[in-house]
């Protein structure tokens, strides 16, 4: 599994089925493809606000158009390591 890291503000927060969908805003590449946001999943619910910034580890999934979509490996808040 290919594992990424993304820093990011969640502008949203979802339920589909069991699967939580936190979706971070993101304009770039990967894999030569261009993304427009990251879709992370969990099946946990985790400490992840609305309109915060995170560093998120994700494992990559799939892309769906300009989707990226992970797995949600390990999330940080932002404020908590800067000074």
């Amino acid at each position: 599994m290919v594992i990424f890291f993304a820093l990011s503000k969640c502008v949203s927060i979802s339920k589909q089925n069991n699967t939580i969908r936190y979706e971070f805003h993101f304009k770039g590449f990967y894999n030569g493809k261009r993304v427009e946001r990251i879709i992370g999943e969990s099946d946990t619910i985790l400490d992840i606000n609305e309109n915060q910034e995170y560093i998120v580890k994700l494992g990559f999934l799939s892309m769906k158009k300009t989707d990226l979509i992970g797995n949600v490996k390990k999330i940080v808040r932002l404020e908590e390591i800067s000074y």
